[in-house]
């Protein structure tokens, strides 16, 4: 329920940064309709006291929090209030104001200055914002019928409580911008890496040390696997949209970030959008893809910059990303990975270099996604320091399906990372239900070229390399196909697959495989057994296309089979 009513007190007076500060004779006291997920005793409903009036915000003290204080806290509380209260009405306010756009004013209760709550908040939450809150009663019932903010008390007094309001404000700002002038609905995950942003525009990250900014490095770090559109509101989420937002406002500038607030798009289109009003031929596609590399390599000495922050604060020493190895060892590596969309992974390929040329030293990569997904794969290739960068490029991707080899593993690199992220849908998707899409890996090592025939499988980004600095070639192991007639039974050394092969086709060229993936496939075909199969290496594998698109004889629709055993109908022409 919510009400108003008068609370009296005897005049008192309290030294203010050494200015005398008499507290009103009574202030408004209203109970407030609260979110009790963020609140730390998880009330709806909260009753709190204006104390201090400034020229752009009455700001109200939770009831039960300031009467547990003495006397002395409560006048260095107030002192608080009334400096964070002077940054807001001469920093905070005007500067985004200026940058993002105007926030509903006079808005809902025709009161131009802003409402804003202080009272204990769980741990980890500064402070939130709430849309309801700026409609009717009749529209909203939990609404509080003001342009309204809520912050954490518990930071009164700590530096990071200036960053919690400009964040939240800008929560407000593009409130009006989007929901209000053009009834549209900001994907979370751009709003909030906006409000992210605002401290370090205003300039409170300058001071590294305790900053909002130091603590979400310091909590993306602990998982930097995260997807950056699926928004769950947990810790991790913070710093993925943060290191994000500093990666774009670093290399496009705030007038980017500022038009994505004043254009009529949300989320990943507005995004696209802003990078067009100012000439950049990048898309959002393009600076995630960079964005991850940026947090593997993070220095600026490669592909004009494209890869490190410009931030002095985020140097390779604050920020680079740990890897995550794949499983097995010797000369095969299988790995099956689930993710979300728009989640970097980054694996690391490792050897200790040898001072020969070792037997097998081919790195040879296959990988396998969905047909309808939209991976890019970003593949880093070190020199034999392990530290220095020899080359950055992308797989090509044909059908979910690509392959890329690299000789001298063992011998001259050390080290080869990929990065892949599954970039298909550019909407927003939200909670732990969220899709999460499969793919495989197959990493093996493989003895010295014979006869084959060098082709680029990437398509390099930039290499960068000093004067007169050759990087060696990217292979592709294409031997002889081997003469089998169709039916033919085979499987790769040191594999468990056993694959049905077809072809060459006389139209294509192409010869096809297609993986048995259930041994009771061989009750039903007697000129099947394992006692057929016959093993060959991974490269003569290779050479056979994955088929995985069937139909019935008669029939015009095509199923796509799945490595799970299921298949599904691609309704599509």
């Amino acid at each position: 329920m919510f009400f108003t009513k008068q609370k009296y007190f005897f005049t008192a007076v309290f030294i203010l940064g050494g200015v005398l500060f008499a507290a009103p004779a009574y202030a408004d006291t209203i109970s407030f309709n609260v979110d009790p997920t963020h609140d730390s005793e998880k009330s709806e409903t909260i009753a709190a006291t204006s104390y201090f009036v400034g020229e752009k915000a009455r700001w109200y003290i939770s009831d039960q929090y300031f009467t547990a204080l003495n006397s002395a806290q409560q006048t260095n509380l107030l002192a608080d209030v009334r400096n964070v209260s002077q940054e807001f009405d001469a920093v905070i306010y005007p500067y985004e104001r200026a940058l993002f756009g105007s926030e509903p004013t006079p808005g809902i209760d025709n009161d131009p200055k802003i409402f804003i709550l202080l009272s204990q908040l769980i741990d980890d939450a500064g402070g939130y914002f709430r849309e309801q809150d700026g409609f009717a009663r009749d529209v909203a019932p939990n609404s509080n019928e003001h342009e309204m903010l809520y912050l954490n008390i518990r930071y009164m007094g700590s530096p990071r409580m200036r960053a919690f309001l400009a964040h939240e404000f800008q929560h407000l700002i593009t409130f009006n911008q989007k929901r209000i002038q053009y009834g549209l609905k900001e994907d979370v995950w751009m709003n909030e890496m906006r409000s992210e942003l605002a401290p370090t525009l205003l300039g409170y990250d300058d001071n590294y040390k305790g900053s909002n900014l130091e603590a979400r490095v310091s909590i993306f770090l602990k998982n930097p696997v995260d997807s950056l559109l699926n928004w769950q509101n947990k810790a991790q989420d913070y710093g993925s949209v943060n290191l994000f937002g500093q990666y774009v406002l670093d290399h496009y500038g705030r007038s980017v970030i500022a038009s994505m607030v004043e254009n009529r798009r949300v989320g990943v289109d507005s995004f696209n959008e802003a990078l067009r009003a100012f000439g950049f031929k990048e898309s959002f596609s393009d600076v995630f893809t960079n964005w991850s590399i940026a947090l593997l390599v993070n220095n600026c000495s490669y592909s004009a910059g494209i890869y490190c922050f410009l931030n002095p604060s985020l140097s390779y020493g604050a920020i680079h990303v740990p890897f995550a190895k794949p499983g097995g060892s010797g000369s095969l590596i299988d790995v099956a990975q689930t993710s979300y969309e728009w989640e970097a992974n980054w694996f690391e390929f490792f050897t200790p270099l040898k001072a020969e040329r070792p037997e097998k030293h081919v790195f040879h990569l296959n990988f396998d996604s969905p047909i309808n997904s939209g991976f890019r794969i970003p593949i880093i290739v070190y020199k034999e320091d392990g530290v220095q960068i020899r080359e950055i490029g992308q797989m090509n991707l044909a059908g979910g399906k690509g392959e890329f080899s690299r000789e001298d593993f063992g011998f001259v690199i050390p080290r080869i990372v990929i990065i892949p992220s599954n970039q298909y849908s550019i909407g927003g998707t939200y909670g732990e239900n969220a899709p999460r899409v499969s793919y495989n890996f197959t990493a093996s090592l493989l003895p010295k070229l014979q006869e084959l025939q060098a082709v680029s499988t990437t398509t390099a980004t930039s290499t960068d390399l000093p004067a007169g600095e050759a990087g060696p070639q990217i292979v592709q192991i294409v031997p002889q196909l081997p003469d089998f007639p169709d039916g033919t039974l085979l499987r790769a050394r040191d594999d468990y697959k056993v694959y049905i092969i077809k072809g060459p086709s006389a139209r294509s060229g192409q010869a096809y495989k297609r993986w048995i993936q259930n041994s009771k496939i061989f009750e039903f075909y007697p000129h099947l057994s394992f006692d057929a199969v016959k093993v060959v290496e991974q490269s003569t594998l290779a050479l056979y296309k994955d088929s995985y698109l069937v139909r019935k004889d008669g029939d015009s629709k095509v199923y796509e089979i799945n490595g799970d055993g299921t298949r599904h109908w691609l309704d599509m022409t």
